[in-house]
Formats: C-alpha cells, sequence, structure tokens
C-alpha cells in the first residue's frame, strides 16, 4: 500500500464516521448524512487531485448558504438537529473543495466534533466503541497527511511520496485501522435511535401503542416484541432471586378517557397529592428506568403482581389521576426503590366522580346486553370481575395480526367478530365491560414479564415487553387492583437463542455499566466509589501492618487472598510498567532517529531542518565511518522493516559514534 491509499482510505474512514453516528437523529439528518456519505464515497477516486475550480466554488458555496438558512429556520423547532446539520453542511463543504492538508484538519476536527455530538442520539456504550473504533484511523490519516503536506508545494517531490510504498511493519497497524472503522461503522448503523427496519416495514406510523399514554384500537400495525431496546431494570436487594421476580408488572400510564375508538390519560396538568413513601418492607428492589424524555414529571414504573407495589425515592409525587412521577432530575437513567411486598396507597376515587364509569353514548347496543348478562346475580365487583375474565377464556385467541369482520368499530370486530386480538384489545374490551356493569376502572399500560440478566444479575425490561391490562377499584381492598384476560403463556416475549440471549445479556451488562459510571457518574456515585476504595486499600494495609483480630474482625480467607492478590498486582503494575514504556520508547524508531542526529552534532534550534545526509557531511572526517554506519543502520530499521532483534547493532552503532564525539571533544579540550 502507498502512501496516497492509505491517505485516502484512512482520512475518509473516520470523516464517515461522523455523519453515520448522527444519521439516526431525523428524517432531516437520516437524509443529510447519507448525501455526506456518498460523497465521502464518491470523493475516493479524486480526494485531493482535482484542482477545485472557481465555478465548482460558488456553487458549493451557495449550496451551504442555502443550507445554513435552512438550518437556522429549523433552529425554532429542534435546536439539536440544527446545530449537527450545520456540522454536516460544513463538513460537505470541505469536502467538495478540499485544497491542501489544512482541509484536511479541519475535515478531521468537524468529524470529531459529530462524533462527540453523536452522544445526544446515541449515548450508550455505542458512543465509547465508535470512538476506539475511530482512533487507529484518525492517527493514520493525521500522519500521512502531515507526510503528503510538508512536500505538497514541490510537485516532483509530492508525486514521489504519493507513490511511496509504507514501512513492512505498518501494515499491521492499516489492518487493525480499517477492521476497526469497519466496525464503527457497524455501531453506527446498527444501533440507531432511528430504527430503520420500521421505517421501510408495513404500518410504520400506525403501531400498536405499547407502553404509551395512549392506546388507539383501530391502529393495525407491527408488535414490538422483537424489539430489545432495555427500557428498565429492576435489581433486588438481599435474598431476591429470579422467582421471587416472575411475573412482574410495571405500570406506566393509567388511560382512563375513553371516546369509543381511543383510551387517554387525562392531562391534570400541576393538580398533585401529597405521597407518603410506604413503611419499609422486606422485598426490596432496586429499579432503573430509562428516561423517555429530559423534561421534568417523568412517569414511574409501578412494580407489582395483582396490585401497584409502594415505591420510594426522595423526589417523587402524585398527580391526580394516580400516577408516580419523578419531579427533579434530568439524568438519562432514572433510579428509586421499589418494595414488592407493600402495596400502594391510593387515595379512593371521588364519589361524586363519574369518569371511570364513562362509556361513549354511541358504544353499540351488544355491549351493554353482553355486560348485563355478565354481570346478572352478581353481588360484588370482584364477581363480575370474575365473571368478566372467565368470558374470554371461551373461543378467543391471541394474535397481532390486522382484525378480520365486517363491523368497522374495532372492538365490536374482536368481541363478536374475530374474537382474536392483541391486548391493547383485551385491555379495552374487559375496561368496557366493567364500566358498563357499574365497576369502576381504566386502562394500565406499561411492561410484563421481563427477561433475568444472568450476567448483570438483574431483571431487564425491554420494549418488546410493552403490554396493556386493566385496573379496577376493589372496595374490599380498599385500592386498585389488576387483573388481565390476555393469556398468560402469551403476555411475554418468545425465547430467544442461546447465544443470542448470552450476547444480549452481555452488551446489556456493559452498557449499564457504562451509564452508571460514566453517563450519570454523578457525586453520589463518586462518594460510594471512593468509599469502597478506601475500604479496599484500607484492608489491605492493615493485613500487611499484621493487625492483630482483636482490634478489627478479620477478613475471610477467600477475601484476604482477593486483597494480597490485588495489591501486589497493582504494585506490579506500577513499578513495572513504567520500566518498560521507557525502554519501549528508548527503543522507537523516533527516539532512536532523535538519539542519532544527537550524536551527529545537530543544534536543536539551527539543524531541525537539516536531513541526515546533511549531518553526515558536516562531521569530522574521523566520525564519518561511524557516522556512516549508524545512519545506514537506522534506515534498514526505519524503513526496511527490520526485526526487534536487530536493533541491537543500531544500538551499538549510536553509541560508538557517540564515543567517538565524546574523544574528539575532550581531545580539542
Amino acid at each position: 500500500m502507498t502512501v496516497q491509499k492509505l491517505h485516502r482510505w484512512s482520512l475518509l474512514g473516520f470523516v464517515a464516521l461522523g455523519p453515520l453516528g448522527l444519521i439516526s437523529g431525523s428524517p432531516i439528518l437520516l437524509v443529510s448524512g447519507l448525501v455526506t456519505v456518498l460523497l465521502i464515497v464518491r470523493g475516493l477516486d479524486n480526494f485531493g487531485e482535482v484542482p477545485v475550480r472557481l465555478a465548482r466554488s460558488v456553487i458549493v458555496h451557495g449550496l451551504t448558504v442555502l443550507g445554513l438558512l435552512g438550518a437556522l429556520v429549523l433552529f425554532r423547532t429542534d435546536r439539536v438537529d440544527a446545530v449537527l446539520l450545520i456540522l454536516l453542511l460544513g463538513l460537505m463543504n470541505r469536502l467538495l473543495l478540499r485544497a491542501g492538508h489544512r482541509d484536511d484538519f479541519l475535515l478531521v476536527a468537524l468529524t470529531s466534533t459529530m462524533i462527540a455530538a453523536a452522544t445526544t442520539v446515541t449515548p450508550g456504550i455505542e458512543f465509547l466503541l465508535i470512538v476506539l473504533a475511530a482512533v487507529p484511523a484518525l492517527v493514520l490519516a493525521l500522519w500521512s497527511s502531515q507526510l503528503l503536506g510538508s512536500v505538497e508545494h514541490d510537485p516532483a517531490e509530492l508525486n514521489r511520496t504519493r507513490n511511496r510504498s509504507l514501512p513492512p511493519g505498518m501494515g499491521r497497524w492499516v489492518a487493525i485501522a480499517m477492521v476497526m472503522t469497519v466496525m464503527g461503522t457497524a455501531f453506527c448503523t446498527l444501533f440507531p435511535r432511528y430504527k430503520f427496519s420500521r421505517v421501510l416495514g408495513a404500518g410504520a406510523f400506525v403501531r400498536l401503542p405499547g407502553a404509551s399514554d395512549s392506546m388507539r384500537l383501530d391502529a393495525d400495525g407491527t408488535s414490538d416484541e422483537d424489539d430489545e431496546t432495555v427500557v428498565m431494570r429492576v435489581r433486588p436487594d438481599g435474598n431476591l432471586g429470579v422467582s421471587e421476580l416472575t411475573g412482574l408488572y410495571a405500570r406506566l400510564h393509567t388511560l382512563e378517557d375513553f371516546d369509543g375508538r381511543t383510551w387517554t390519560a387525562r392531562d391534570y396538568g400541576d393538580r398533585f397529592t401529597t405521597y407518603r413513601p410506604p413503611a419499609s418492607g422486606k422485598q426490596r428492589v432496586q429499579v432503573q428506568l430509562a428516561r423517555q424524555s429530559h423534561g421534568y414529571d417523568h412517569p414511574v414504573a409501578v412494580l407489582g403482581r395483582v396490585a401497584p407495589a409502594g415505591v420510594f425515592s426522595p423526589h417523587l409525587k402524585r398527580d391526580a389521576g394516580g400516577r408516580i412521577l419523578a419531579g427533579v432530575g434530568r439524568d438519562r437513567q432514572l433510579e428509586y426503590q421499589a418494595l414488592l411486598d407493600v402495596p400502594l396507597r391510593d387515595p379512593p376515587p371521588d364519589a361524586e366522580e363519574s369518569s371511570l364509569l364513562d362509556v361513549p353514548a354511541e358504544l353499540d347496543p351488544r355491549f351493554s346486553a353482553l355486560a348485563l348478562r355478565l354481570a346478572s346475580g352478581a353481588d360484588t365487583d370482584e364477581e363480575k370481575v370474575e365473571r368478566i375474565l372467565r368470558h374470554f377464556q371461551d373461543g378467543f385467541s391471541y394474535s397481532t395480526e390486522p382484525l378480520v369482520g365486517e363491523a368497522s368499530h374495532p372492538l365490536v370486530r374482536f368481541l363478536f367478530e374475530s374474537k382474536s386480538g392483541h391486548c391493547e384489545m383485551y385491555a379495552a374490551a374487559v375496561a368496557t365491560l366493567l364500566r358498563l356493569s357499574g365497576v369502576r376502572s381504566r386502562v394500565a399500560t406499561g411492561y410484563y414479564g421481563g427477561r433475568w440478566n444472568r450476567m448483570g444479575g438483574y431483571l431487564a425490561f425491554v420494549q418488546g415487553d410493552a403490554h396493556a391490562w386493566v385496573e379496577f377499584w376493589s372496595e374490599a381492598h380498599r385500592g386498585w387492583r389488576w387483573i388481565d384476560a390476555t393469556p398468560e403463556d402469551l403476555r411475554g416475549r418468545r425465547a430467544s437463542l442461546a447465544l443470542w440471549a448470552l450476547a444480549r445479556d452481555w452488551y446489556d451488562t456493559v452498557s449499564a455499566i457504562w451509564y452508571e459510571r460514566v453517563v450519570d457518574f454523578d457525586g453520589r456515585r463518586q462518594k460510594e466509589l471512593y468509599h469502597r476504595a478506601l475500604d479496599r486499600f484500607s484492608g489491605f494495609a492493615e493485613l500487611l501492618r499484621g493487625q492483630s483480630a482483636d482490634s478489627k474482625p478479620k477478613q475471610s480467607s477467600t477475601s484476604a487472598m482477593g486483597t494480597v492478590v490485588m495489591g501486589v498486582g497493582a504494585a506490579i503494575l506500577l513499578l513495572v510498567l513504567p520500566g518498560w514504556l521507557v525502554v519501549r520508547r528508548r527503543r522507537s524508531s523516533r527516539a532512536l532517529g532523535l538519539r542519532l542526529r544527537k550524536a551527529l552534532g545537530a543544534r536543536r534550534d539551527i539543524d531541525r531542518s537539516a536531513t541526515l545526509g546533511q549531518l553526515l557531511e558536516r562531521q569530522p572526517e574521523d566520525l564519518v565511518p561511524e557516522g556512516r554506519r549508524a545512519v545506514e543502520f537506522y534506515e534498514r530499521h526505519r524503513f526496511g522493516g527490520a526485526e526487534p532483534e536487530q536493533i541491537a547493532p543500531l544500538v551499538e552503532a549510536i553509541e560508538a559514534l557517540e564515543r567517538g564525539r565524546r574523544q574528539l571533544t575532550q581531545a580539542r579540550d
């Protein structure tokens, strides 16, 4: 591979990572980023070789100005996308008008800024992988650009430098850089915020609502059951295991208003009621919820099986509808505690409030007839609930396919014609029949089931776990109770392959550590890390001092051995690593070259641009043989790909030259 090819592929490969990291943001960034990537690919043929003409310059600058005007208009509604669009415009402008190595540095700077800006789109562990993948290509791009830029004003020398072959030892680094660049591109493309499969799939804009604050019954579309995006992690405290976390619901929204086709959450505005944290319980779990917005009043997932359980956090409040909200904080991860064995005490609905019994007046009369038949003879609300649930156990089936039937109303088709539908249909039908039977009820949306992460030791809920069920007010229990008509074996996701499950668990565990230790590494977590490190090192110090068992409890043998191993390893690392780095640096080509120039008598300020040949011509006659021998060994090592064991003759030649220069200086003195 020549220097010119290395320059093309490394620079353009690095520059492509910036737009690829941003095109997952919005349709505008998608189009702009793809155009930029196409320009980069097109530029592989003539990058840096075609002179920039005046007409081309005028056209490119004109289009850039138009794009900036569009970005200013976009700034009114979406400031983040507008800023990212301006960065893309700057990159496209320099790509099309590149005139020298100075533009290369501008391209690198713009791309680095865009890679950093990609955190607004993908703040997860993918960002770290993108950065690590980009570093080798960045180093090679800057090195080759500087090499070509130093001779770009001399056409003959520039042509020779372009066609110069790389040293054999550099081929491995070039291959590593290219592989890592491809990996970075894959991560940019495969882990975006903007899912390409959803856009290209049928029914992309009429999807099942999942864990949403509204539920439209006539929205047939693809389901989220294959979406593996983690939205919540439930980490057990104490002795809780997998069995205690099986079959959990996680409620986010309560939908109270029903217009016949859509269930929606009522907007209570700033009407909040006092939220009192529950008493201490034994089944305590730590919940980590990924925020879906950066504003205040984000709904908190309330866990439970047959009823909502209490949650605890310093900044929680309750709206007038009973939802628990996080009142403060803008972290990307919202953390709080839940007590699975302590019920959430909700205030009873107002007796005069009839909204929990409202149904549309134009509802099909068959609904009222069915509700009257099912509730006939039932004395309590619990008996009515049991009869309605039993009705859906006979002849009904679960399906995410569009409803079949001739009726225009989706619930009519589900209840009286197809008798086959998804969880939203079951929940809407049950809640409607309950209201017609005089039972105060509403629809709840959130997640169900989850999957145990064996590597991280927590229960992970993903977008594919989105689910809808029903809440009804029970006077007997003085609280809300959860019921679900969806067949139990079809509420959760399908099992995945063992290898894919292991890879998914590993990826989510690393992502959780990334968020906890990097993205949301606030003062509280810094103090926790400090105290853990202090305890660990204090235990090691006490062990070295031989502290008696009377002054402090003994560590277990396993813990003590682990502390000793960690301490010895740290000591070896601190003592051996610096020495190894110093020796390796002294043996590097750059260090040996500087040492050789000094041995040839080069002065730092005056002879900075002098070549080895020029320095050799100025040597005294007695030092010419040693100098020529040292230069010959150095060029063989620097450009001939000499093996590490062949460095010894070069070092000996430089030492002989240094001794000869010292002897000559002493003789003159």
